[in-house]
């Protein structure tokens, strides 16, 4: 798998877009840290470590992989919609897309699958309970069961709110992310990129600045490449 978290919208995976509720409030702002596995199939390239990190606050919830130039952030926008930023810390940048903007475009965001990766409803609608399973000294609900062409195993803590483990096979192979670190969010040991201060561009004005050439290279590397229904705060789905 290929950086999963350097494509457009690896969140924006949801059919149909379900309102902004908020699991914010039965959990701590938190800051966390998982890793990636991705085992292939078959002759496909060998398997594949990606390490990233969360930032999650009651309204915004920030993801950046470590080492990639781009990231991503999604919000509450304080109106019952999400807002979705599209980062490029070379540049010091961040494109601004407003819920309409994601509406028009044909890309409704899941606030809780932004905010626990996978969501309670996902869960309950196809997965059944599996016994209970130690996780990081941890004894955690385990969920199993077959959703968009993949076998998916989930552990879920209640008290993050929160898939800690998320295990997915299909024919293209096997991906485990893997919830390695927590903290505090007032308490997190990681510089964020973002507090060094970004110019922020919307969106819908791109296109009245399409020969300037910093614009002319964020929306080349703004491409879409994901588009399964069942995922989180990134691409959880061998591809």
């Amino acid at each position: 798998m290929k950086t999963f978290l350097n494509v457009f919208f690896a969140l924006f995976l949801c059919a149909t877009c379900r309102g902004a509720s908020d699991p914010a409030a039965v959990s701590v702002e938190t800051a966390f840290e998982f890793e990636t596995h991705f085992l292939p199939k078959g002759d496909a390239p060998s398997d594949t470590l990606s390490k990233w990190r969360m930032w999650r606050s009651k309204t915004e919830v920030e993801i950046w992989q470590i080492g990639s130039k781009d990231g991503e952030v999604w919000g509450l926008d304080g109106a019952g919609g999400v807002m979705f930023k599209r980062i490029f810390h070379p540049e010091r940048t961040e494109v601004v897309f407003t819920a309409m903007d994601l509406k028009v475009i044909g890309h409704p965001v899941d606030w809780e699958r932004c905010f626990s990766l996978v969501s309670r409803k996902f869960i309950e609608e196809f997965l059944k309970p599996a016994g209970k399973e130690s996780f990081q000294n941890q004894e955690l609900e385990c969920f199993e069961g077959d959703a968009q062409g993949s076998r998916w195993r989930v552990l879920w803590s209640d008290s993050l709110h929160m898939a800690v483990q998320v295990r997915v096979e299909n024919d293209k192979g096997t991906s485990i992310t893997k919830l390695s670190e927590s903290h505090p969010l007032s308490e997190q040991p990681w510089q964020r990129l973002r507090e060094r201060g970004y110019q922020s561009m919307d969106f819908s004005d791109l296109g009245d600045s399409e020969n300037d050439p910093t614009v002319k290279r964020l929306m080349r590397r703004m491409g879409m490449k994901c588009t399964h229904g069942s995922c989180g705060s990134v691409c959880l789905i061998p591809k």
